[in-house]
C-alpha cells in the first residue's frame, strides 16, 4: 500500500521534520517511508539539537517530511507513550454512540463538526480529565 498522505504523531521533531517516538513505534516508519507526502504532528518542536544529543532514537529523517505542527496532546484520546494514556471512557462513549446511524451522528456533530480546532475539541475534556491521562502514563513508566 502506497498512501497519498501519512499523518503521524510522534513525541518530539525539530523544525526540520527529524522525528522521535518514545516506547514502541508500531508500523509508523513503514507508513511514512510508503506514504506520497508525510506530516508529522509532535508532542513538542526541539531544537536540532536536541534530536542529535540521541540521534539513534529518530525514527524517520527530514528528508521524508514534508510538514511538521507542533500540536500538545495530538495523539488524544489516544495515548502517547510516557505522556497521557489513553481515555478509555471516551473509547466507550464512542462504542456505544457509533453501534447506530443517529448516534455516530451525534459524536460526529460533538467531537468534529462542532469544534473549531484542536484546543476547543480537547476543552470538551477538561483540564482535570487530561491531567488524569498524563498522570496513568507516568504511573506506568514508574
Amino acid at each position: 500500500m502506497f498512501p497519498d498522505v501519512a499523518l503521524v504523531h510522534v513525541h518530539r521533531a525539530d523544525q526540520f521534520g527529524n522525528a522521535q517516538v518514545d516506547g514502541y513505534t508500531h508500523m509508523d516508519a513503514d507508513i511514512v517511508r510508503a506514504a506520497q507526502s508525510v506530516i508529522v504532528t509532535a508532542e513538542e518542536i526541539v531544537e536540532p539539537e536536541v534530536i542529535e544529543a540521541d540521534g539513534t532514537r529518530t525514527l524517520f529523517p527530514h528528508f521524508v517530511v514534508d510538514a511538521v505542527v507542533e500540536v500538545p496532546y495530538g495523539a488524544f484520546p489516544h495515548e502517547c507513550y510516557g505522556r497521557y494514556d489513553a481515555d478509555f471512557d471516551h473509547f466507550d462513549e464512542y462504542v456505544a454512540l457509533s453501534e447506530d446511524d443517529d448516534g455516530m451522528a451525534s459524536y460526529l456533530q460533538k467531537y468534529v463538526h462542532d469544534v473549531a480546532d484542536h484546543d476547543e475539541f480537547l476543552a470538551l475534556f477538561g483540564e482535570s480529565r487530561l491531567k488524569a491521562a498524563a498522570d496513568r502514563a507516568i504511573e506506568i513508566l514508574g
